[in-house]
């Protein structure tokens, strides 16, 4: 049995994500405009709305918060962001895991600026985001993951 040494996975937010914000925001407009009020305030609700989930898309999606993670046994982290040189950085205690996506907390090692990554099961290899689950789990390195999932 070989076990890799790492795991290597991409993030950032996948186009189901996009898809999800948009029906989320036509569902609030749908909710202002059966909402029994004047319709200055239903205008003024729904041009925030607009403003706010134009910002979020742009905030998400083309901030260049996607790339690569290569996550290593003991931890570390070798992060790279789109069109950056890749940084060292450390696994933080705080995330968050689902079937669908998990959210990483990497601090890098140099400057110690925090990163909230993103990764979707969808843009990664089936075998690798479930042994990221698996690791993020039971808090235990990928190669006794590897271990177990085979």
């Amino acid at each position: 049995m070989i076990r890799a040494e790492y795991l290597e996975l991409r993030f950032g937010i996948s186009y189901w994500m996009q898809a999800a914000q948009t029906v989320l925001a036509l569902l609030g407009v749908l909710a202002i405009l059966a909402a029994p009020a004047n319709w200055k305030w239903k205008l003024v609700s729904v041009l925030l709305l607009a403003i706010s989930a134009v910002w979020v898309h742009f905030r998400s999606v083309h901030s260049g918060r996607s790339g690569t993670i290569r996550l290593f046994n003991d931890g570390t982290a070798l992060l790279t962001i789109a069109s950056k040189a890749p940084v060292n950085a450390v696994q933080g205690p705080n995330g968050w895991v689902s079937r669908w996506f998990s959210i990483l907390t990497l601090r890098e090692a140099d400057s110690g600026r925090k990163h909230h990554c993103v990764v979707c099961a969808s843009d990664n290899h089936p075998d690798e985001y479930r042994r990221l689950l698996k690791f993020l789990r039971m808090h235990s390195s990928p190669a006794d993951v590897q271990g177990m999932i085979r």
